[in-house]
């Protein structure tokens, strides 16, 4: 038997600057609220933004707020070239799309690729990653 869930990973919502910001976005800790989209290689990193998550925590928070996958499965924009396995901190400043890296400063990593994607470095695509900062 297979079961499919649409939801992805454990969520925490978060007072946010933008609330418009994209499915598999990664956001920081920063800004003019709690997070904001991510720098390149930033060791701020709050998690990635989705919409359905698993679970969610301070589900209560009000204002302009986002969810943020902190731990788990979930989606991540990407540009450029990923194996499966690699390690994603975030990449293209202002833009909150994952990159990879093997030579990952402190604390900058986002969570391990669970595909691989092809990037010609003008489109945008998404992959499955697990989310983990540690």
């Amino acid at each position: 038997m297979t079961t499919t869930n649409t939801k992805t990973g454990i969520a925490e919502k978060f007072l946010t600057d933008d609330t418009s910001y994209a499915d598999g976005t990664i956001l920081m800790f920063g800004g003019a609220s709690e997070v904001t989209i991510a720098d390149k290689y930033s060791y701020k990193i709050a998690g990635v933004v989705c919409s359905n998550p698993a679970y969610l925590n301070n589900s209560d928070l009000s204002g302009d707020t986002i969810k943020v996958c902190v731990n788990g499965t979930t989606n991540v924009r990407v540009l450029h070239n990923v194996e499966k396995g690699d390690i994603i901190v975030s990449g293209e400043n202002g833009l909150g799309l994952a990159d990879s890296s093997n030579m990952v400063p402190t604390g900058c990593a986002v969570g391990k690729a669970l595909e691989s994607f092809t990037g010609d470095g003008s489109t945008i695509g998404t992959i499955r990653v697990s989310v983990d900062k540690s």
